[in-house]
């Protein structure tokens, strides 16, 4: 599976959550899996546990917490309204839609999210005619919060009305002004379609009990206000042709059977090309079909705060997805060399093998010398070899240690500086060097006695040439 041709759509009331997973071709995209699950919740802490134990029941294949999720609001808890602007740029739009939600709504304009599409067809939003959306900014947070509890990655917040919209859009409208009406599982919704837009929608949550003969009442109330509001609105472009889907369909077509003039259709969700076999005939699935398209209505209620976040973490996967490959490049970089330079590796161990030999050597000199202070200031040509190294090693009793040793390579001379704890080292040390096949003209400098805590010792100093033939190796 590729990330990026898969997606998550989720819908959910007090009644049920729907989860649906769809897939990107060429010709479109499709839902491929569908998922509905009783909800129960009567307090914002049940709904997001509830909700978050309902997405991790889910298949492990399912990819909740892997693929980009969009988020389908009901339609009763946003708020829609068509709206006439003057022209304007996209700087001064924000203002304006604010400025007219003011007008509506019970709370400040400053704690909504909005959102808009424009109402006129093929028209700029400068033109006039805008459905502005809005909803508040503290519950679409609590939405992106329960999704981010159970895993999720929530990228859009659309609506029922939009989804609706898009679905007959993209599979031809039913006449060119029509009403659709949606008996959902705990609200109702209505919405006006003029040449396939969405110019009129209302949605209220049921009041009475289901499905009783109040209910009913209530209903057949509500739809006639609605359409006596949109024949207010938009008067004489109805032709009165209403289309019903939703889990409580039936007892809404009886509902409209009173209004006299009206034609009323159910709306069969199946057979739609985006619905996998098997899918619900009452339409309950027909929003999370809607949201597989894309048109010019597509709004993204998602708050500001929660888009910038979630590019931060867009960025920052970005930046390790692409260490991880620039890892793993120079992982096989080094596979390849070592694959065709094996040989050379093989042949360069034995060499490897002979330098720690030689260096566990020095490192027992360095620790029987105690404070071989010369050795972090040797340069790259006063090197002394090592073959005189060893001769120091073998000369210098248990009871010396040198303080300093001085190679001079052009005059090929050793000056040894040291201390002990007696002249007859000192006597021993220089009749060493002396037979030492390797040093000539030796010479003590002289030694002096000196105190150090309490103990008499005796520092001294030799001097001698270092033999030039080729005997014994040192060049």
């Amino acid at each position: 599976m590729t990330v990026n041709n898969y997606f998550i759509i989720i819908e959910w009331n007090s009644v049920a959550i729907r989860i649906a997973r769809c897939r990107r071709q060429k010709s479109g995209a499709v839902i491929t899996d569908l998922v509905e699950k009783p909800l129960t919740f009567s307090s914002d802490e049940e709904e997001r546990k509830q909700v978050a134990s309902a997405l991790g029941s889910l298949p492990a294949g399912f990819g909740i917490q892997k693929y980009p999720v969009t988020l389908i609001a009901p339609r009763h808890q946003v708020f829609m309204r068509a709206v006439t602007l003057p022209p304007a740029d996209e700087r001064e739009l924000e203002c304006m839609l604010r400025f007219e939600l003011e007008k509506y709504i019970m709370f400040p304009a400053e704690e909504a999210t909005l959102g808009y599409y424009s109402t006129g067809a093929a028209n700029a939003v400068s033109a006039g005619a805008v459905m502005l959306l809005a909803a508040r900014t503290e519950m679409l947070r609590r939405y992106d919060e329960i999704l981010r509890f159970a895993g999720a990655t929530l990228e859009r917040i659309s609506v029922t009305s939009t989804a609706f919209q898009k679905l007959f859009s993209q599979n031809a409208s039913p006449a060119e002004t029509f009403a659709f009406f949606f008996a959902g599982d705990d609200a109702w919704e209505i919405d006006f379609f003029v040449r396939g837009v969405v110019v009129f929608s209302r949605s209220l949550r049921y009041r009475s009990q289901l499905p009783g003969e109040d209910w009913k009442k209530e209903l057949a109330n509500e739809i006639s206000q609605s359409l006596a509001a949109f024949a207010v609105t938009y008067p004489g472009t109805f032709d009165k042709h209403i289309f019903v889907a939703g889990r409580y369909r039936d007892e809404a077509v009886a509902s409209l059977a009173g209004h006299a003039g009206y034609e009323v259709s159910i709306l069969k969700a199946a057979p739609l090309p985006v619905f996998p076999d098997g899918a619900a005939a009452d339409g309950r699935f027909l929003p999370l079909a809607g949201e597989t398209f894309t048109d010019a209505s597509s709004v993204n209620l998602l708050p500001d705060a929660e888009k910038a976040a979630l590019a931060r973490r867009k960025e920052r996967r970005t930046i390790l997805r692409a260490a991880a490959i620039a890892g793993a490049i120079i992982a096989g970089a080094a596979v390849f060399y070592f694959t065709t330079n094996f040989a050379a590796l093989q042949k360069n161990r034995k060499v490897t093998r002979r330098l720690d030999a030689a260096r566990h050597e020095f490192a027992m000199l360095q620790k029987k010398s105690g404070q071989l202070a010369v050795a972090d200031k040797f340069s790259a040509d006063a090197f002394l070899p090592l073959e005189i190294l060893r001769e120091l090693n073998s000369i210098i009793p248990s009871n010396a240690y040198l303080l300093q040793l001085r190679y001079e390579r052009e005059q090929s001379t050793l000056l040894i500086r040291g201390r002990t704890n007696s002249y007859a080292a000192v006597s021993l040390i220089t009749g060493r060097m002396v037979r030492s096949p390797y040093f000539s003209h030796v010479a003590g400098k002289g030694a002096r006695l000196i105190k150090v805590e309490d103990k008499n010792l005796v520092d001294f100093e030799i001097e001698a040439a270092v033999r030039t033939d080729t005997s014994h190796g040192v060049k």
